[in-house]
């Protein structure tokens, strides 16, 4: 009797488990990589605007990080550019809007970092002739880390409701 409490209380615990797992790795696999440090970063959106039009930077660099604007795609910044903005000393993160003047068609390297420090990252940044198409393309990979993620919860409050019997 006692080797059948056990096989079962096994073949109960191993889907749960299982489930655990399998929604772990999904949740990990599809929300995409975070870059090593898990701080630096900057984003920009949209990433395609007209000549003249305006585009919001944002990041988690910390007070004092500065914003340069670069022309061409994965430039590094000249030693003599001016940041086009400055974190302030009281903000561990910013967001501002940076408006492109009308002849700056071409591709451009937004640069955010730290002076004196490693610390910085970069974006790219098109500037068209033309009104930018704003179409948002999706890869699915939202949904899969939705499943993932909800898969991983029910694991776990099915082995919270199991370990209180």
């Amino acid at each position: 009797m006692g080797t059948w409490f056990v096989s079962t209380l096994l073949h109960r615990r191993l889907p749960i488990a299982l489930a655990g797992i399998i929604g772990l790795l999904m949740a990990l696999l599809l929300a995409g990589t975070a870059r090593a440090g898990g701080e630096c970063q900057i984003s920009i959106e949209p990433s395609t605007i007209a000549a003249g039009g305006s585009f919001v930077v944002s990041g988690n660099f910390g007070a004092n990080a500065e914003v340069h604007v670069v022309p061409g795609e994965d430039a590094a910044f000249p030693e003599d550019s001016e940041p086009v903005y400055t974190v302030p000393l009281d903000r561990s993160s910013f967001s501002a809007t940076i408006t492109m003047a009308s002849d700056t068609e071409g591709t451009w390297t937004v640069w955010g970092f730290i002076p004196a420090t490693e610390c910085g990252d970069s974006a790219i940044l098109t500037v068209t002739g033309t009104v930018p198409d704003t179409a948002v393309v999706t890869d699915g990979r939202g949904a899969w880390s939705a499943l993932g993620a909800l898969l991983l919860a029910l694991a776990l409050l099915s082995l919270l409701r199991f370990a209180r019997r």
